[in-house]
């Protein structure tokens, strides 16, 4: 913690006067970070007019956007997941980041679904475009020369049109 504060430039009781330990400032952090995705994400899918396709590509747009994917953003989600296996209350955020990935995106999912006359449970399909886009923006993160952002849309794309059809 002594760190942080040298790196912000304040006292450490500053610090300490607002959060009790380290594993109280790493989830704060992190729950930050998450809760403006999350807020951006949230505008993105309250968008009037747009349909289920537009809508689930702007959400694909969002998650390899320039700032996401910035070497400051990258280089402290990258940092969190490392820390995981140690923090249990970090553990916990990131967990809850990645169930409400997976809720914001089925029902985007379903509509396209429902427009595309397809009537099943898509519950799968959201599940694993979750997946996809948290490993795809992984490896564009650590090796953006191996997985170009634009072949990872592709393959975004081309999963959900080979899942719904």
């Amino acid at each position: 913690m002594r760190q942080v504060a040298r790196d912000l430039g304040v006292a450490p009781s500053l610090i300490s006067y607002f959060f009790a330990s380290w594993s109280e400032l790493l989830a704060e952090a992190y729950r930050t970070l998450a809760q403006r995705f999350e807020a951006e994400r949230g505008e993105i899918g309250a968008r009037a007019g747009l349909r289920p396709a537009a809508r689930l590509d702007a959400l694909i747009d969002h998650y390899f956007s320039d700032y996401w994917l910035s070497d400051e953003v990258a280089g402290a989600y990258i940092a969190f997941w490392s820390l995981t296996r140690s923090e249990v209350d970090l553990q916990d955020q990131m967990t809850r980041f990645s169930e409400t990935m997976r809720d914001t995106l089925a029902p985007h999912v379903a509509a396209l679904a429902a427009e595309r006359g397809i009537a099943r449970d898509t519950g799968p399909v959201a599940d694993t475009l979750a997946a996809l886009l948290s490993g795809l923006w992984y490896e564009i993160a650590v090796n953006p020369a191996a997985m170009p952002v634009a072949r990872a849309r592709r393959m975004v794309r081309g999963y959900i049109d080979a899942a719904l059809g």
